[in-house]
This record gives structure tokens, C-alpha cells and sequence, in this order.
């Protein structure tokens, strides 16, 4: 029998899981915790609010944190983890050495979300596509630019990886939540597939058919109209998306549905924090609708046709993706929205358009074609429960979590992983005594 354990959670804010797909995720790790009666302790550097109080209903305790203040380090003796969890690699460089020094005996857990190194290296090369050619946010670049963005993996050995890649080696266990950064890590990076998990969102289990194309669900597509967008609009690449429909992919995905005799649908884009010039891409006129935030995004999809996600650059797995098969809605995307979402003997189960013009075509073509649509409904249903079914991936996760948790497992599996303890002393000696002495000034501010 499993005893109930102590999980302490470090997470970069309190989880908006209305806002973003990031989330979701830690709400899910949090409810895979709570599922067999762990007792949790949420703590973040930012400061409390609604998202916090959710978290405290749940049952969950929650505490504001300091980065450089040797107050954590009382919490982290007095709580006694059984298992750390790290939100991002940014949290571990904090606050790492200090779990390591004060509850040296828990299991350090590194949840990535994606590899921050390569969506920052892919934001760059477009942005220097842009800069190069002079041109303004959300136009399109020539083609063998955009290519490269969505295919190649030269020059992803930045400062960036170098930090991430040691975070990673200081863990235990790190949650890789795509299947494409899985192989990356092992095949690019020779990280041994000891020191990750692959485990990707969780849902549970979804009312539409899988596999029955015609079912009386699916049926009712032919009832949704327009396409849909949606995206946390804080996130980089959705910004660069939003941009990249309204003043190059709509207006010409706009024109083949009229030659078509189409001259209703529209493009309604959602996302959380919005600023003002994504609100000012609101145009009834060129029939593009900027509603921002959705309080349910799979409620919201579930009323349109087709999803659009042209992602030009950014890792991971996309959220809005899953949320369109859960939704039972037939997807359009990029190289780079699909990448990591099917396995290695899989397809995606959605239309991938390898470039501008192809991404128009197919967006207006799987409007117009409801057989396809269906096909491609029924086909994101079963993606959604082979790779992200709840059930399945909480079992999974706990499961390695126990095995790799247990006292003589974890000594052996960390003299194994030397890279990691070489590391770990190293930050141990940089960091520790740095934060100490900005304690120390900061003390001295007060004072």
C-alpha cells in the first residue's frame, strides 16, 4: 500500500488554468496528487490572488515565496517533501539548491512544460527574418526563412539549452511533454531516458465517437460555422499567430470562400490579456472578431467548424490543439503546431500545411469539405485518448514517481546520473553563496 506522501509544488505563478494551456497542466499534476490523498503545498514568488484562493478550496496550502530568503529553507525543513516539483527550469536554478541542502532525501521533479531554449532560438530566427526584410509583425517571410524556422535544428546549442540541459541533469525526473523533445534530448542531447518521462496533458475521457465518422455527434458539424483561434496572448507565438491571420492568412482564406459563393464566414480569434492592439485587429467589416478571453475554451471551441492554428514558431505541445480534438473540431496548423503531438509510428490528426499558400488552401478546403472534416474529427478523438487520456497518464506518472521515490532506488539512480551531481555541487557553490549575499543586502535595506 501506498502511503499518502508530502508534495511540495514551486510553481512561477499561481496556475490560471482559464488562461493557459501551462495551466492546465500544473492543475492537472496537482489533481494527480490530490487523487490518492497527498497532502500538497503550493508555494510561488508571485503574489496571491483568485488562483491561489481556488487552490486553498481544493485543498491545497498555498505560501508566497522569496527567491533569496533563507525563510524557504525553514519551510522546506518543516514541511519535510517527499517530492519536490520545479514549474519551469528558471524555479529550479532558485530554488533547487536549497531543496537539495534542506530535504536532500526528496525527489526533485522537473515539470519543463516545453524546452524553453528551442522556442526562444525559433522566436529569434523569425524575428531576424523580419528585421532583415524590414517588414512588421505578422507579415510573411520568404519561404526558405519560414522553412528553416519550421525544420531545422542548427545553432539550438545557445545559453539557453546550456541552463535548461542542467536543470534537467540536477533533477531526478524531468516531465517532457512532447514526444518530438523527447527525442531531442536523448538523440541530439545524449541525455539518458533515465532522467526523463514523457507525459503529455491529461483529459478526461471524451464524449465524442472514436472512429465513427458519421455518428449523430459528428453529424451536428455541419451545423457549426465559422473558424476559430484561441491563445494565450502573454505567449509569444500566439501573438505572432494572431498577427500573421488578420493581415496576411484571413483576408485570402477570406477571398476563396467567396469565390465559393461564401460571403458570411467569419474568423473569431480568443485569448487571455489581449493588450490593445491585438483588441484593435477587431474589424465586423473584414468579418475577423476579437472576443478575447474564453471562460471554457473546449465550451467555446465546440461552436465552431474549424480550428486555425498557424504557429510559426514556439516547443511544446499546443494546448489549443488538444482542446479542438476534445472539442471534436478539425485542426489547420503549421509544422511547428503539430510537432510532438503523435508518435513515432503515428500521423497527426490534423492538416499541416508545410507553408503559406498551402495553409490558406487547406484552411478554406477542410471549411467546405464536411466528409474530410469528419474524418479528421473522429481521428483527433483518437489522438486525444492515446496520447492524453487522464487516466492513463496519472497512472503513468504516479507509478514512476513510487518506483523512482524509494530510498534505495533514488541513491542508486543518482550515482548513475553523475553529470547531475558534478552540477548540482557546481550551482550549489555559485548560486547559494550569491543568494546569500543579495539576502544579506537586502537585509541591510530594511534594516
Amino acid at each position: 500500500m501506498i502511503l499518502p506522501k508530502r508534495i511540495l509544488f514551486i510553481g512561477t505563478v499561481f496556475p490560471e488554468p482559464i488562461s493557459s494551456a501551462a495551466g492546465l497542466r500544473t492543475l492537472s499534476l496537482l489533481k494527480d496528487f490530490l487523487s490518492r490523498g497527498d497532502r500538497v503545498l503550493f508555494t510561488s514568488p508571485s503574489d496571491r490572488n483568485a488562483f491561489s484562493d481556488a487552490l486553498r478550496e481544493m485543498g491545497i496550502e498555498t505560501v508566497k515565496i522569496g527567491p533569496n530568503d533563507s525563510a524557504f529553507d525553514t519551510l522546506v525543513r518543516e514541511f519535510l517533501p517527499d517530492v519536490v516539483v520545479f514549474d519551469r527550469f528558471m524555479l529550479e536554478e532558485q530554488f533547487g539548491w536549497r531543496v537539495a541542502e534542506n530535504a536532500p532525501h526528496a525527489l526533485r521533479v522537473l515539470d519543463t512544460i516545453d524546452l524553453h531554449f528551442l522556442r526562444r532560438v525559433r522566436g529569434e530566427w523569425l524575428n531576424d527574418a523580419l528585421k532583415t526584410h524590414r517588414l512588421p509583425e505578422g507579415s510573411s517571410i520568404p519561404s526558405e526563412e519560414l522553412k528553416r524556422i519550421y525544420s531545422s535544428l542548427e545553432g539550438i546549442e545557445t545559453d539557453d539549452s546550456l541552463r535548461e540541459l542542467a536543470a534537467i541533469y540536477r533533477c531526478d525526473l524531468s516531465l517532457i511533454v512532447s514526444t518530438f523533445e523527447e527525442r531531442l534530448l536523448a538523440e541530439r542531447f545524449s541525455v539518458s531516458s533515465e532522467l526523463f518521462l514523457g507525459l503529455g496533458f491529461s483529459y478526461p475521457q471524451v464524449s465524442s465517437a472514436v472512429g465513427v465518422e458519421n455518428s449523430e455527434e459528428n453529424q451536428t458539424h455541419s451545423k457549426r460555422k465559422h473558424f476559430v483561434s484561441i491563445g494565450n496572448f502573454r505567449h509569444a507565438p500566439n501573438r505572432d499567430s494572431a498577427f500573421w491571420l488578420a493581415r496576411v492568412l484571413w483576408p485570402q482564406i477570406r477571398d476563396l470562400l467567396a469565390i465559393s459563393g461564401d460571403s458570411e464566414t467569419e474568423l473569431h480569434l480568443y485569448g487571455a490579456y489581449p493588450p490593445k492592439e491585438i483588441m484593435a485587429l477587431d474589424s465586423p467589416k473584414n468579418r475577423f472578431r476579437v472576443f478575447g478571453p474564453a471562460d471554457d475554451a473546449i465550451r467555446t471551441l465546440e461552436k465552431y467548424r474549424v480550428l486555425l492554428a498557424p504557429i510559426r514558431f514556439g516547443a511544446g505541445i499546443k494546448g489549443k490543439i488538444a482542446d479542438a480534438w476534445a472539442a471534436g473540431l478539425p485542426v489547420v496548423t503549421t509544422p511547428i503546431g503539430a510537432e510532438g503531438m503523435f508518435r513515432d509510428d503515428e500521423t497527426f490528426a490534423g492538416v499541416v500545411a508545410e507553408d503559406e499558400a498551402a495553409f490558406i488552401e487547406e484552411s478554406a478546403g477542410i471549411y467546405r469539405d464536411l466528409y474530410a472534416s469528419r474524418s479528421w474529427i473522429a481521428q483527433g478523438s483518437r489522438a486525444l485518448e492515446s496520447l492524453y487520456s487522464e487516466e492513463k497518464n496519472r497512472a503513468i506518472f504516479l507509478a514512476k514517481l513510487d518506483e523512482l521515490g524509494e530510498p534505495e532506488n533514488l541513491e542508486r539512480h543518482r550515482k548513475r546520473n553523475f553529470i547531475g551531481r558534478m552540477l548540482q555541487s557546481e550551482i550549489a557553490g555559485r548560486t547559494k553563496y550569491m543568494s546569500r549575499w543579495i539576502e544579506e543586502k537586502n537585509k541591510g535595506k530594511s534594516s
